[in-house]
Order: C-alpha cells, then structure tokens, then sequence
C-alpha cells in the first residue's frame, strides 16, 4: 500500500470533533501562528511571516471532515461569507473526502484554495507531518492507546468468553452434525 492511501486511510481514523484541531496543528506545524476565529477552532486565521521587511500572510481555513460524501459549492460560499472583509490574504478549504464539480470551480477564484483527502495526505507528506497525524489516530494517541488497552481490549476479551460456548454448542459444526442425526 503507498504511503499516500495509508495516510487517507488514517485520517478517517480521526474523531469528527478533532479534525479541525488537527487541522490546525497541521497548520502550525508547517510554522503559521494559529488565531481561533470562533473559539472552536472549527474555522481559524493561520497567520505567517511578517516582521521589519516582508508583509504576513494570512490564511483562514476551514476544515470540513466528511466520510463518505462530498463537499459541495455550498459549503465552500459558507466559507467565503466568513472573509469578514479584513485582512484575509487566502481561504483554504480542507477535507478528508472530495469537491464536487461546483466547488472545485471556486478554487478558480485568485484568493482561493481547496484540499481535497489526496492534497492533504501529500501535504502531510510533504510537510513530514505524519507525527502529527499519529497524534490524532486512535494507534497514535497515548490516551487513546490506554482506553484500546484497558477498556476496549477488556471488553472484546469479555464478550468472547461469553459467545464462546455459545458458538461451540450452537456453530455451524453442530448444527449439520444434529441434522444428520
């Protein structure tokens, strides 16, 4: 398997509600200061650069996790009624899945840009960002490592040593051996 669909594979690992932190961990990693917008995090100004000699860029972004359906034109003009008319040099679009044919067409726009699952995973590649991403997968996150170990595992260990005599009295095995009979 390429690195590329691994990394698209554990991105769908990670929680709903984390993908915008992730997102903007991703944003810092790659040196931008992160100003939340709402509070949430859910849409957040990346700022970078700036100082005596060159001008900063900023960046709102927007992370929009999805699995198994497309972001829409839509919800990219939501994203571009948010530019607040300040100081907003780039919107960029994030999300694990696709565009629609409508969306990608926003992207045409100068101050525009749209990542889709594929984009982002080179990104993350790119950025050597995998760290990153680990910290948000259920095999990367210690807390998350914990719980699969004293809580999950625990219960999966439970309930095969409640099914076990059942699939051993009631398994396919016995019941062609009690028809034959």
């Amino acid at each position: 398997m390429e690195k590329r669909d691994e990394i698209r594979e554990e991105l769908f690992e990670i929680d709903t509600n984390e993908f915008s932190d992730f997102v903007s961990d991703l944003w810092e990693h790659q040196g931008y200061d992160i100003e939340d917008a709402d509070g949430r995090r859910a849409t957040f100004k990346a700022v970078k650069g700036g100082g005596f000699l060159r001008s900063s860029t900023t960046e709102l972004i927007q992370p929009l996790y999805r699995e198994g359906y497309k972001v829409d034109k839509s919800d990219v003009n939501r994203v571009l009624d948010l530019r607040w008319g300040d100081d907003i040099d780039e919107i960029v679009v994030v999300t694990t899945t696709e565009f629609t044919d409508g969306a990608r067409k926003q992207e045409k726009r100068e101050e525009v840009t749209v990542l889709n699952g594929e984009e982002l995973a080179d990104l993350i590649i790119d950025e050597g960002a995998e760290r990153v991403l680990s910290r948000y997968t259920p095999n990367g996150s210690l807390l998350k490592g914990l719980v699969e170990l004293f809580v999950i595992l625990p219960l999966r260990i439970a309930w095969f040593i409640v099914a076990l005599p059942f699939k051993l009295l009631f398994g396919p095995e016995n019941q062609e051996t009690a028809h034959e009979e």
